[in-house]
């Protein structure tokens, strides 16, 4: 006889995957929900992590982070007027202005980011 035989766990063992199989499914193994949810803590010995110039760009943070320095909202307030009082701000508020700025068809230029850029850098 040929085909596929399949395979018996004992029944102990069945009963224990079955049981931490929503667990899995749910993220509620890991300590704190899902595994992007958390910090991974580093260790002694492991290489500094990489950051780059564009990671430290201004125009990379989230825009209310930002805001919440009154130096960088005056300057952003300076050169995008409104966007700061703007009526959809809790929408956009945890993107980056670079992330705005290419979902605003054009209305926040190119030239506007880089002297945000410039300013904040500066400052």
């Amino acid at each position: 006889m040929t085909g596929f035989v399949p395979l018996r766990l004992p029944r102990a063992l069945a009963a224990l995957v079955l049981a931490g199989l929503p667990l899995i499914m749910t993220g509620a193994a890991c300590a704190g929900g899902y595994p992007g949810d958390y910090e991974i803590p580093s260790f002694p010995g492991d290489p500094p992590p990489v950051t780059t110039s564009a990671a430290r760009s201004p125009l990379d943070r989230p825009i209310e982070t930002l805001a919440a320095d009154p130096v960088a909202a005056r300057v952003i307030d300076r050169n995008i007027p409104g966007l700061l009082q703007n009526q959809r701000y809790h929408m956009f508020k945890s993107m980056s202005l670079r992330t705005v700025a290419a979902l605003s068809s054009g209305r926040i230029s190119k030239d506007a980011l880089a002297e945000i850029n410039q300013e904040l850098i500066g400052k």
